[in-house]
This record gives structure tokens, sequence and C-alpha cells, in this order.
């Protein structure tokens, strides 16, 4: 009889141990740990192209700006371009979508908004995807654009040609959505075979989702231990360390930038910091996507500007990449 008993109290035991770690570990995937302990800041825009690290040239971005002022303006639809210099030591997808959240990119009834985020210092990119345009732009069809043609680029330290061909990209699959002519150019996304985009089609997001928890779940908890960790101060062992991060030299077209981090415990005395060096800017030159006939083409003019955001929402599609 107590054998009985003891048995079931172990059960019981292992039983909610088990859902203990299932309820930690599917925290630690959804909400980065990093997140709570740190004050992330994310950037107020000022236009559709929002360049705060100057890695963009001025002709780049002023044809980048009208080309996302024609996009809005022929179809509603809303592209921002955001090039920031560190993720704060959050990932690309949560800044991503914290940032398209607070500027509101698309209509707020229609959710049809683009975010094009790059971060310079952690060379890592991602395309966020309202929810009206995940339909358009898939999320194969984002990492086609992030590896086709924005990445090569980037590769070759040009982001001026690499943000403008990309967003001319992007431009052309919001078109094509909305029925209108697209932009002329050489760039264009690499075509899947039939086979693999068939596959695709027919596979089940449900299926791969049930096959594929065990692995988030494993991802989600180690992801989390070490942005924690990252958190921890070496004095006082406490997740009480805050980083902050100033650009104490601009970079030019001729040299490096330097940024100076700080490292500050809340909790003890502990103060360290060391100089990060910046990459230097860099100017466009040739290729790319040109003027075309139609509604859809780009153009030097045209009426009407940048007027805010619309407020949309992000409906968490989308890719990201690195180089």
């Amino acid at each position: 009889m107590h054998f009985f008993r003891l048995n079931i109290t172990i059960k019981k035991t292992l039983f909610y141990f088990s859902f203990l770690f299932f309820f930690i570990s599917s925290i630690l995937f959804f909400v980065n740990p990093q997140a709570i302990f740190s004050d992330v800041e994310y950037p107020d825009y000022t236009s559709f192209v929002n360049d705060y690290v100057e890695v963009i040239d001025s002709d780049s971005k002023n044809q980048i700006e009208q080309m996302c002022i024609e996009v809005e303006q022929n179809t509603g639809a809303e592209i921002a371009i955001a090039v920031i210099d560190s993720l704060q030591g959050i990932t690309v997808e949560e800044f991503a979508v914290e940032l398209f959240e607070k500027w509101g990119i698309g209509k707020a009834k229609e959710d049809n908004g683009v975010l094009l985020l790059i971060a310079i210092q952690d060379r890592k990119l991602r395309i966020e995807v309202g929810y009206g345009l995940e339909g358009a732009i898939t999320d194969l069809e984002a990492g086609d654009i992030i590896n086709d043609i924005i990445v090569p680029r980037f590769k070759e330290n040009n982001y001026s040609l690499g943000i403008y061909d990309g967003t001319a990209a992007i431009a052309n699959e919001v078109y094509k959505e909305y029925g209108q002519d697209t932009l002329e150019g050489p760039v264009e996304t690499t075509a899947r075979g039939n086979f693999f985009t068939d596959f695709l089609d027919n596979f089940s997001c449900n299926s791969f989702f049930i096959c594929c928890i065990p692995v988030f779940l494993i991802a989600g908890l180690v992801s989390g231990i070490r942005n924690l960790l990252r958190r921890k101060c070496p004095k006082c062992r406490k997740f009480k360390l805050k980083i902050k991060r100033t650009v104490i030299q601009e970079p030019t077209y001729t040299s490096t930038g330097k940024m100076l981090e700080e490292r500050t415990c809340t909790y003890c005395s502990f103060h360290d910091q060391r100089v990060i060096n910046l990459p230097k800017k860099t100017k466009s030159s040739g290729g790319g996507f040109f003027a075309g006939g139609g509604s859809g083409g780009f153009s030097g003019g045209g009426g009407g500007g940048f007027g805010g955001f619309g407020g949309g929402s992000s409906g968490g599609g989308g890719a990201s990449g690195g180089w």
C-alpha cells in the first residue's frame, strides 16, 4: 500500500517537473530574457528611409525615398527602411517586430507594410512583412531578396546599392500584388524549381511545427540561457548588467569610426568599457534598377511626400540573413 502511494507521488512529481520544464522552455523561446533585463532603445522615424549610421549616399537615399513614396501613392502599401548600428543584444527578429509595431508601418486595416532592417555592426538584416502582404512576399521570396540581391552587395561593402536593389525588389512584389507594372531592371530573385515549390505548397505547416517542437524547445532554452548569461555581472554575478553604446567618431568614406561600449552593473560598482571599430561609409557604384514605364515605374520627381505611417501591424512573416 505504501509502495503504491509512493509510486503515485513520484508520477505526480515527474508530471509537475515536466510541465514546469515545458513552460519555462516556451517562455525562453518566445521571449528573449535578455530583452527583459536590457533597455532596448528603438529609434523614431523621419521618413521612409531612415539611415541612422549614414551608410547610404545622398543620391541613393533620395532615389530610394522617392521609390517608397511612389509605392505608397500607387498602392497604399508602405515600405520602410531602417539602417541601425546595433541590435543592442537582442535578435534581429525581435528588433524588427518591435520597431515595426512602434512605427505602425502599413495601413491600419490592411497591414500592408514591409520593413527592411539592417544592423551594420551585427551584420544582420531582416525583411519583416505585414499580414496583408504575406501572400505577396512569402518567407521564401523574402529570403531570395536577401540572399540573392542584398547580401552579395553588402559583402562588397556596397550598402547603398544593396539597399536600393533590395527595396526595388520588394517594390516589385508589392506592385505585382496590386496588379500594376513593375520596375524594370537586371536584378531578379532566383526562381525555384517546380518540384520544390510544389513540395512547399503541399507541405502542412502544422506537420512541420509538430516535428520541430522538440528542436524549438531545446534551441529556445539554450538561446535563452546564453542571452541571460551575457547580462551577468562578472563581479557580483547578478543579472543586472546594462550596456550603453555611444558613437565617439563618425565613420567617413576614407576612414572607420569608433564606438564606445560601456558595461555598468546596477547592483554593484562594476564598470568597464571598450572601443569598437565602425565600418567605413560606402558609395554606390552603378548597377541596380532603373526607371521603367507604367504606374509602378521609378522616377526622379513626383508629387507628394512622406506623411507618416498608417498604423499597420506586423504579420510575423519575412526572412533574416547576414553577411
